[in-house]
């Protein structure tokens, strides 16, 4: 116990270490359970159990308890109740309610009638409970203290006004004389302040009336209509004269009427409760309308010629339809766009499993052609190279017709496996150490074979001194710029084809290949790296090619760290960027390398 200027405490900071629970559950083997929990959790808790509100509102009116434990769910009381009659009998305790289902207007209304917390009994644990009982203690024992200190507060002030009124009383004493000569006068003052009184009743009256946002209407407890202000003769389409002093509620509010509800608000609001809900009503006897309503309890002391039954009840309420309509529209609206996300997930999938089926497809075909196609480049070359006999200029150009048409070919069955793997997330990288300017070199000297079909010149001019090292994927960067030099060579007529590199400051190496040719429209810059995507369909007639070369220089520059872009002005020609890490991580370093 914690005395503080008078007043008793009745939760105590021992509290927080031995807490008396009191356990309210119709079953017991829950009960015993609990019971465990709170004696691990508190070791010196004192535990006591109840299987019925009954038992435990006799408990809490015989001894004092720190926290009750409550099922809101019992066998004669629900959680409501017991909080109500723990309200109405002024018990000083925490209380957490425990049930088995509920929802948010349930947990509002707990919390309402005076419940701390609010656990499901399939989250009661050792922790969830410790929390929720230390949770109760701490904020019972701040509300005790401040109340105490408000008790000391209030003592403090009852003593100074205690010497005030023994001063106030030997000043009467002497002044009796003084109040005899004015008793005559004591008529007329309170004549004056009754006059106020209906002045100021009066004018209150009116606001009540004239309050626009919500109805009031004022009933004795027979049904008889008390008063009726100017909303509610708007929203019920008739005159206060016509229904003041009826017994109008039935037909006002046939809808608690009917399903017996009035009954049931009627007990409550006795009990001194202010049940609030939504209800149905008539405007003008046709037209329906919902509106939210509280009731209230009316205490008269002296009943009006009107008010012959004295006490009744006041129902404040607010016309909610157009908001309900609202909410309708909106769950309709919601379910629209649920049907339509439900719709967009299933094209997904199927658009995904589309895709699969596609690179499989493309994979399945790729290595089917790829055998035969290498027979066929196999004895093209034995033919070109007299095993089977000597052939003349004209066979031998056939051949080799035959043999660059093939490889022709192949490389484009090389490109759909490798966007095959690319799009199933099986390339991977192998990075090693290599000399870029050897490599640079070779694609000078590869590409160039292209170029000289067509009178180009394939030029690589090294603008670093010093030889530069690299640790990447070798084969995938010299098929990048393979790519890359074999597209400038296509989409020229002259000129020359130029490759430049340029050490970077952040570890990076630029890779530029420069043509002279027809140039890409600003509005392709980005599409030709799409796949089997050229600058229009003319492009592929006349120049030929599958549309892959791009998309897989790309993919592969990002897989080394980098990318590729462009920037081109039409018939002037292009110049393709490539930035690369220099030193590309390992794998093990990179979760991402393979893709």
């Amino acid at each position: 116990m914690l005395g503080l200027g008078g007043v008793e405490l009745i939760c105590s900071p021992d509290s927080m270490d031995r807490p008396k629970v009191l356990i309210v559950d119709d079953n017991e083997e829950f009960v015993r359970l609990v019971r465990d929990i709170v004696h691990r959790a508190y070791p010196k808790a004192s535990v006591e159990g109840a299987t019925s509100g009954s038992a435990a509102l006799k408990l809490l009116l015989s001894g004092n308890f720190d926290v009750v434990l409550l099922d809101y769910g019992l066998p004669d009381f629900d959680g409501i109740e017991v909080l109500a009659e723990i309200r109405k009998n002024l018990l000083d305790v925490a209380v957490v309610v425990i049930t088995g289902e509920g929802d948010e207007s349930l947990a509002v209304d707990l919390f309402r009638m005076g419940a701390i917390d609010y656990l499901s009994k399939s989250s009661v644990d050792s922790r969830a409970l410790r929390s929720s009982i230390d949770r109760a203690l701490l904020r019972r024992m701040i509300q005790l203290e401040d109340q105490s200190d408000e008790a000391v507060k209030m003592s403090r002030a009852l003593e100074e006004r205690s010497r005030a009124l023994d001063i106030a009383y030997e000043k009467l004493r002497s002044e009796k004389e003084r109040l005899r000569l004015l008793s005559d006068s004591l008529e007329q003052i309170i004549t004056d302040r009754t006059e106020e009184l209906n002045r100021t009743t009066a004018f209150l009256n009116e606001v009540l009336a004239s309050t626009s946002d919500y109805f009031i209407v004022a009933c004795s407890y027979d049904g008889t209509i008390l008063s009726f202000n100017m909303a509610a003769e708007s929203l019920f389409g008739l005159d206060a004269p016509d229904v003041v002093g009826q017994r109008h509620f039935r037909t006002l509010f046939a809808d608690l009427a009917t399903s017996g509800a009035a009954e049931e608000l009627m007990k409550k609001v006795q009990k001194g409760e202010c049940p609030q809900l939504e209800m149905a009503g008539v405007v003008g006897g046709s037209e329906g309308f919902v509106a939210k309503v509280s009731f209230s309890r009316l205490e008269v002391e002296e009943p009006t010629s009107v008010d012959r039954t004295g006490d009744g009840f006041v129902i404040i309420g607010r016309d909610v339809t157009h908001e309900r309509e609202l909410e309708a529209e909106n769950r309709a609206y919601i379910r629209q766009v649920e049907e339509a996300n439900r719709g967009l997930r299933l094209s997904n999938q199927k658009i995904l499993e589309a895709n699969r089926l596609k690179d499989q497809f493309l994979a399945n075909v790729s290595h089917e052609l790829r055998t035969p196609l290498n027979a066929i480049m196999g004895y093209a070359d034995l033919l070109s190279g007299g095993i089977y006999g000597d052939l003349s200029d004209r066979q031998g150009g056939a051949i080799g017709n035959i043999s660059l048409r093939a490889s022709d070919l192949l490389s484009l069955i090389e490109q759909i496996l490798d966007l095959a793997r690319l799009e199933a997330g099986a390339l991977e990288v192998r990075p090693e150490v290599f000399s870029l300017d050897e490599l640079l070199s070779e694609v000078r000297d590869t590409g160039g074979v292209l170029g000289r079909e067509k009178s180009i010149d394939v030029i690589y001019n090294d603008q670093q001194q010093e030889p530069l090292m690299m640790f990447s994927d070798r084969q995938k960067l010299q098929q990048i710029l393979l790519n890359l030099v074999n597209n400038a060579v296509k989409f020229s007529s002259s000129g020359s084809v130029e490759i430049k590199r340029l050490k970077l400051e952040d570890g990076c190496v630029e890779l530029t290949v420069q043509d002279e040719g027809i140039g890409i429209p600003p509005d392709s810059l980005e599409s030709i790296f799409d796949e089997f995507r050229q600058v229009d369909g003319t492009s592929t007639r006349e120049y030929g090619g599958s549309g892959l070369g791009l998309t897989i220089s790309r993919r592969f520059a990002r897989l080394l760290g980098g990318d590729v872009s462009v920037v081109s002005t039409v018939g002037s020609g292009s110049t393709f960027r490539v930035v690369v890490s220099s030193e590309l991580r390992l794998p093990s370093e990179r979760a991402d390398q393979v893709i």
